[in-house]
């Protein structure tokens, strides 16, 4: 009904087919090209961006070591590999001496730069492998994969001596001392222990450390060893108990079901993503000999077939069928051995290439189903692997495709090598081919389709979780101190543009080291997240809350002048008062905090920057703090803005 290709008449000689063939590299190269840019900048933008994202919710961000979610999956990771090894592990947990005097006597950014001081001098001492975190306030851990505890007991020393010595100034130029108590933990080789165990042995040996006089370490009392975990809001994952393996049909129809695959497909290894490729690859070998079978055995399609090269096709079948399959059963094991192994992924990735072309060269180089695998699978590729991983078997693809299509046109090789040249059905517009082409060419587009879009929807996903982890405090599950800070700084801004006032309320929690000194951290934790609840309670929509260092939280009250900002830390302080918190002896923990105060009048002739209004709450909290605690004290803007507290 319509004339096929009304541009270019079908070819009848060889000079008409090479044009054809050049007239169509020329429409499609430059689609492409753009597509396969288009693809590989914009993914790996996308890369990038999670990464960063990634890096910042596993970072603290004061010191830049490991936060203490990091620290836990980490824990867990090398509780795993040293049961599977029997090797040894060690864990150091130790604490800054007298860190709220530090606090007290020189503000809060001075005890900031004895943090990112401290932490410094500590990552002098980390070896490979080793992994430093900041655990708390002024708490960090230590963890030490395959190290005895006699390495670990050296190990702590040459820590505790390093803080020792450090030179630290005030502000007036006075040294400030430092020094931390140490509690180490282990496990020996061949040993079991949970996480929670572990912690808690190495948190004992501390208290005992800070008991005996501080600056000094202290040893567990024995290797820990297995125990039930107590329940901690999920926030500590716990080695499984050894189970007897059973058949169990319906769980593996669960663990193998496509939905589980494609949800959990962005926490693959590179080797996993290669066995899928591998997979996919099997998909369409089998779809194309399938198709090719019922040809062959057709009387009425049968004549349509070059018996020669259908014949060799059969021949070659098993190894082309087999190849992908091989590749699937040993990633397996290499999956459990070397999960990033390159030479996998790239096999599998120029076997996949490599048999495309010979699909293609069969059916048609130029023809519809073969462009829409060369197009579909690179994009896939991207996805799933790096891109130099991609393009590599891309170009060589692409090099091989051209080769084919120049020498079919020249008649060195038999263009569509599948298909007999007799017979009125070999047209690419016949309705056979047009039939067969589109079947062919619409299941690998929804394939390749309903793949990426299930990655690129559950890459969004990932990227909006990781990105509210990466604002998140693990404990307390309010803002973190990075965030808090944007948000200060956002709100400033707004302030501002329109006129109104803004409010800092910064309140530290008093006498926390006794808490933990007295009930153990596991307590402190608790009060932590007991309070940090309150705190939320007593939020208005604009206001937000953040952890702003281990016991200390800070609220950003947009369009709050001073009066407003004083009566809702009044309601916090007495809401903090009225905890009702039991340590495990039945014992009733008290809570109080002390507030301090800082507000912008966006009138004033020289607006607070965010810094100054910092330091005015963070002085005002030291006054309630010297006047006796558990109490608000407001400080307004003086000349110079030297606070004068109200």
């Amino acid at each position: 009904m319509l004339t096929y290709s009304p541009f270019i008449l079908l070819p009848q000689t060889e000079d008409a087919a090479v044009m054809w063939v050049t007239s169509h590299i020329m429409i499609s190269a430059p689609h492409i090209a753009f597509e396969i840019t288009l693809a590989t900048v914009v993914i790996g933008q996308w890369r990038l961006r999670e990464r960063a994202i990634l890096q910042q919710s596993l970072t603290d961000a004061l010191t830049g070591l490991h936060n203490r979610r990091s620290m836990l999956k980490q824990l867990v990771r090398e509780l795993g590999r040293s049961r599977r090894k029997h090797e040894s592990l060690s864990l150091l947990l130790f604490d800054l001496d007298h860190f709220k005097r530090i606090n007290d006597t020189h503000g809060h950014p001075v005890g900031d730069a004895v943090l990112k001081e401290a932490a410094r001098l500590l990552q002098m001492e980390v070896r490979a492998g080793d992994t430093l975190a900041r655990f708390g306030g002024e708490e960090f851990v230590l963890l030490l994969p395959h190290t005895d505890i006699e390495q670990a007991r050296t190990i702590a020393e040459r820590c505790r001596q390093r803080l020792q010595s450090a030179q630290i100034f005030g502000a007036k130029g006075d040294t400030i001392p430092v020094s931390a108590s140490f509690g180490v933990s282990w496990i020996d080789a061949g040993g079991e222990c949970n996480d929670t165990t572990l912690i808690a042995d190495a948190d004992a040996a501390l208290y005992r450390a800070k008991e005996n006089g501080r600056n000094r370490v202290e040893l567990a009392e024995g290797p820990s060893t297995f125990s039930q975990p107590y329940d901690d809001d999920d926030q500590h994952r716990h080695l499984p108990t050894p189970h007897r393996p059973h058949f169990n049909l319906k769980k593996l129809i669960a663990q193998t079901s496509v939905k589980r695959i494609l949800t959990n497909i962005l926490s693959w290894t590179p080797v996993s993503n290669a066995r899928m490729i591998n997979a996919l690859l099997l998909w369409v070998v089998a779809n194309v000999y399938v198709w090719l079978t019922y040809l062959h055995f057709s009387d009425e399609m049968s004549p349509l077939l070059n018996p020669e090269v259908v014949s060799l096709f059969f021949k070659v079948g098993p190894l082309v069928i087999g190849a992908p399959v091989f590749m699937i059963l040993i990633g397996g094991y290499v999956n459990q051995h070397a999960p990033g192994s390159r030479l996998y992924v790239m096999t599998s990735v120029n076997l996949l290439a490599l048999s495309l072309v010979w699909i293609g060269y069969g059916i048609g180089i130029l023809a519809m189903p073969t462009g829409i695998l060369m197009l579909c699978t690179p994009i896939i590729g991207f996805l799933l692997f790096e891109r130099w991983q991609v393009l590599q078997p891309l170009l060589l693809a692409q090099v091989l495709v051209v080769a084919i299509a120049y020498l079919s046109a020249t008649g060195s090789l038999e263009y569509a090598a599948l298909f007999a040249r007799d017979g009125s059905l070999w047209q690419p517009h016949s309705l056979f081919f047009v039939t067969t082409y589109y079947m062919a060419s619409i299941l690998m587009s929804v394939i390749a389709l309903a793949l990426m879009n299930h990655i690129l929807g559950r890459w969004r996903v990932r990227q909006d979780e990781v990105r509210e982890l990466s604002i998140t405090d693990t404990l307390t599950h309010t803002h973190n101190r990075r965030s808090i800070l944007d948000l200060l700084a956002s709100a400033r801004e707004q302030t501002l543009r329109q006129s109104e006032p803004l409010s800092v309320m910064m309140l530290d929690l008093d006498h926390f080291k006794r808490i933990n000194d007295t009930w153990g951290h596991p307590i402190g934790d608790l009060v932590l997240k007991e309070s940090a609840k309150a705190l939320m309670g007593c939020l208005r929509d604009a206001d937000v809350l953040g952890r702003f260092g281990g016991e200390e939280f800070l609220m950003v009250l947009p369009d709050t002048d001073q009066t407003g900002a004083h009566i809702l830390a009044e309601r916090c302080r007495t809401r903090l008062e009225a905890l009702d918190i039991r340590a495990d002896n039945g014992d009733r923990v008290p809570v109080t905090a002390s507030f301090g105060l800082s507000t912008l009048q966006a009138r004033q002739a020289s607006p607070l920057s965010e810094e100054e209004m910092l330091k005015l709450a963070d002085d005002a909290l030291y006054e309630a703090k010297r006047l006796g605690r558990n109490r608000v004290v407001a400080a307004n803007a003086g000349p110079g803005f030297t606070p004068a507290l109200a």
